[in-house]
């Protein structure tokens, strides 16, 4: 079904390539020409059943009409070009979406992730699986859940959580590494009037997707570097409020609004210190112990076979050796996952069926802090 919904969207891209190259004269033909077009995907969601929350992620009329002002212009320049080219981009998607729909076993897999990652069981079974079984009572809103902050010390899987969890629900990620963030730009676009601007993340999201929702990872917001007029986390508060996030404008696509109420956000840190109470206010925290020997064993041999899975398919017979165990322990679940994936190759390379301590590579530890003169 979900097929059908967007099977339109080469023909809307066709179409919105032809318009602009047209020398349409009678602008009001070439904005029905083009309604038409793109209502095919969105009439279809007569098609969707009465459980389903449906979502009108921005207003096909309005962009119609933008995209064939600004085509009809007399002169063109190189950023009204790349603006035009962004709300086309956005045009071709649906307009009315529903969410990526989650499985009718997501609470058993639930229980399942917080069995093999212990410290992180009140963050899944206290928080995460409530609201999803709230959201989805009346009607199936997909993965969706008030914005969350995984506070804990450095290794104890907070990433992990967050990638396990949107390979899980089948929802789209953005994945954003708040230390690299020197302004709101990446996220929000850049504003119009600079010579380089360009649409931001959240909403070339929004374009490559065919759903209402979809899951922010923020991973250490606490290390956000973000300085000037436009910094990063100030960009952040807006989006956290359901009631401005469904007004949502890229600094780059001012004309259009977006309706971004339906993403999940998540973010992680090491500590509070550094966030501000604004930021604060608006997340639900949660403390998340360091793993321990044992639960970072079971969390390896979990990604162990998550791992054969993807790379070797599920019918592989390779085992993993306690030795193997005994040296991934000592480690955060992302190093587990870089080890275990040289491991494999290794194991690969040799034609055997047991990974052994051996075949991990030996992980660089990171070197102290100095202190010197320049």
């Amino acid at each position: 079904m979900i097929s059908e919904i967007f099977k339109a969207k080469d023909d809307v891209g066709s179409e919105l390539n032809n318009l602009r190259q047209s020398k349409v004269s009678t602008e009001r033909v070439g904005v029905n020409r083009l309604a038409v077009l793109g209502r095919i995907a969105d009439n279809r969601r007569l098609k969707f059943s009465a459980r389903q929350q449906v979502t009108k992620i921005f207003d096909r009329d309005l962009l119609g009409e933008l995209i064939q002002e600004i085509s009809l212009e007399k002169s063109i320049t190189d950023g009204r070009r790349r603006e035009l080219a962004d709300y086309e981009r956005l045009y071709a998607s649906p307009a009315v979406r529903i969410a990526a729909t989650i499985t009718e076993n997501y609470q058993a897999q639930l229980d399942e992730l917080a069995e093999s990652m212990p410290n992180m069981s009140h963050a899944i079974k206290g928080v995460i699986a409530p609201e999803l079984s709230v959201n989805n009572f009346k009607v199936d809103r997909g993965f969706l859940i008030q914005p969350l902050l995984l506070l804990g010390p450095a290794g104890c899987g907070k990433s992990y959580l967050a990638s396990a969890l949107s390979t899980m629900m089948n929802t789209p990620t953005l994945e954003i590494k708040a230390e690299t963030q020197q302004s709101s730009a990446s996220l929000c676009g850049s504003a119009k009037h600079w010579s380089n601007a360009q649409a931001g993340s959240l909403f070339n999201l929004m374009c490559k997707s065919h759903v209402s929702n979809g899951i922010v990872f923020v991973d250490e917001i606490d290390k956000s570097r973000g300085t000037g007029d436009y910094p990063f986390i100030n960009s952040l508060y807006a989006l956290l409020e359901p009631t401005t996030a469904t007004k949502f404008q890229d600094n780059a696509c001012p004309e259009i609004q977006i309706d971004l109420s339906q993403l999940s956000w998540i973010f992680t840190a090491n500590s509070t210190d550094a966030i501000p109470q604004p930021l604060m206010s608006r997340l639900n925290v949660i403390e998340v112990a360091a793993l321990k020997k044992s639960e970072a064993r079971n969390v390896a041999f979990t990604i162990f076979k998550k791992q054969c899975e993807i790379y070797l398919g599920p019918e592989t017979k390779i085992e993993i050796c306690s030795s193997a165990l005994d040296v991934l322990q000592n480690e955060s679940p992302r190093k587990q996952t870089l080890m275990l994936r040289t491991g494999l190759g290794k194991l690969l390379l040799e034609k055997s069926q047991k990974l052994n301590s051996t075949h991990l590579p030996s992980m660089t530890k990171e070197a102290p802090s100095r202190m010197g003169f320049i």
